[in-house]
């Protein structure tokens, strides 16, 4: 949808789409507390779920996780929570080349982790795009090899064995242990 065409229609479409999936959470919070944005909203709507002091609390909590977003420094803050994989999804710009698809995933790779650094960097806040993240890099990998044009197959195993080792996966452990990547 995104890569064939580019109208008013599709862009509704999507839009509506996207509205649908997403109003549900904020219909519930407003039916519960009566602001939509609990508890962000609180000083709009008032405190109701939580008051003040709990909303003070969470922002303290949240703040003591990654480093100052000030600093724009995403690669020390990646690097803090030990996702290298996220970092090196980023870092597979340089091997896109002409790919709508991949381009849209990169994008999205993108986005989901600016919003992550400039909200939250806790670290298990970025489990949902380590999937798409791993991807982006074995496609890199993948084209690496390409260009280089490594055609022994026992050479080949042994340069992704390489990037393996280099990507350092067992840094993508989570503290929670939930996702487990064995090298």
């Amino acid at each position: 949808m995104i890569a064939k065409k580019r109208n008013i229609q599709t862009f509704l479409i999507f839009s509506l789409a996207t509205i649908l999936g997403g109003i549900y959470w904020y219909v519930r919070s407003f039916w519960i507390s009566g602001d939509p944005f609990s508890p962000a909203g609180g000083n709009i709507f008032g405190h109701y779920l939580w008051n003040e002091i709990d909303l003070q609390v969470q922002t303290a909590e949240q703040a003591r996780h990654g480093i100052s977003p000030a600093t724009l420094d995403l690669q020390q803050a990646i690097n803090k929570v030990g996702s290298d994989v996220v970092f090196y999804a980023i870092l597979s710009v340089f091997t896109l080349r002409n790919n709508k698809i991949l381009w849209v995933f990169f994008s999205i790779v993108l986005t989901y982790v600016l919003f992550w650094f400039s909200v939250t960097q806790v670290d298990r806040y970025l489990s949902p795009i380590y999937p798409l993240s791993v991807l982006l890099v074995a496609i890199s990998i993948a084209s690496l090899i390409k260009d280089i044009n490594i055609t022994n197959y026992k050479l080949g195993r042994y340069f992704i064995l390489a990037c393996i080792i280099f990507f350092r996966g067992d840094r993508c452990i989570l503290n929670s242990n939930i996702f487990i990547l064995n090298t």
